[in-house]
């Protein structure tokens, strides 16, 4: 078993990725910031070393022990109004400094986290595409892994996503969700299914190639209207109808975005992964996780 130090660990996917490495009996280190809320991981505190980068400095924690892997997920999506240099801070100069540490301390291979969305898009998908570029002309002796995820969802995701805003619609029978035309192709994918994923990249890391890339999906696109109005037949399905109209039009597209978003999980179905949740079984177990009062 490795010892993977892990960043991001308290958010949606991390968190799931940490269950998950723990149950494979791998041992893990953490990097948090000191008001993360730990709400997710709560229940594995105690198996796992973790550490407050605001408060110690990233050579510390690579002196202390000796990591085998890194799994890279932190990254800031600017949800909050943050600055454009406090996004950078986070999806690029953080992860530069991780990458080089982890390097000049000996780890085998460095795990990534990255999107699919085009650099124009926001100030989100232009740091992550910078530090891509930084990742893949890195000539440290360091294995590279770049996993790239188009539209991720699950339980717990959180309330600033795009399925909390529709439930949150049809649960508190907002009078119309507004929405852009939908017509934009999308891959949804469950977050367990991306959480497997990972665990295929760690099980065949001495395999790979210095750098190596994966484009983790269903593999089949639908439209973000299909989407939503899937999401809506099986909120009805489960709670009755609801006098919520879907608002397709409402609002206009973002400026950058793109009708489709290409993605092909070939290379990661090569390392024997394959999607076990479809869309309809991802959406009833979302549903089946809030409560309507």
């Amino acid at each position: 078993m490795a010892h993977i130090l892990l960043s991001g660990g308290t958010g949606f996917l991390g968190s799931q990725i940490l269950d998950a490495l723990l149950v494979q009996g791998h041992e893990v280190t953490l990097l948090k910031r000191v008001d993360s809320d730990v709400s997710r991981i709560a229940h594995s505190l105690k198996l796992i070393n973790y550490y407050d980068v605001d408060d110690v400095s990233l050579d510390s924690v690579f002196k202390e022990s000796k990591m085998d892997l890194v799994i890279h997920t932190a990254c800031n999506y600017g949800r909050n109004n943050e600055s454009a240099s406090k996004i950078l801070e986070t999806n690029l100069v953080f992860g530069l400094e991780l990458l080089e540490f982890s390097a000049n301390y000996g780890v085998s291979a460095f795990i990534n986290t990255d999107s699919l969305l085009p650099s124009g898009t926001n100030y989100y998908s232009l740091s992550k595409n910078q530090f891509y570029q930084w990742l893949k002309s890195y000539s440290g002796t360091i294995k590279r892994v770049n996993v790239k995820i188009d539209y991720m969802y699950g339980e717990g995701e959180g309330g600033s996503t795009f399925l909390s805003y529709l439930l949150r619609g049809f649960k508190e029978r907002f009078k119309r969700i507004r929405l852009t035309g939908g017509d934009q192709l999308r891959d949804f994918i469950h977050v367990s299914d991306v959480v497997s994923a990972y665990m295929s990249i760690v099980s065949n890391i001495n395999a790979l190639a210095d750098f190596e890339e994966f484009e983790v999906g269903s593999g089949l696109s639908i439209t973000v209207r299909d989407f939503v109005e899937t999401v809506e037949s099986r909120f009805t399905q489960e709670f009755g109808p609801t006098d919520t109209t879907l608002g397709f039009g409402d609002l206009p597209y973002r400026l950058g975005e793109l009708d489709f978003i290409g993605l092909d999980p070939v290379g990661i179905k090569n390392l024997g992964w394959a999607p076990d949740v479809d869309l309809c079984e991802g959406i009833d177990r979302v549903i089946g996780s809030i409560s309507i009062k």
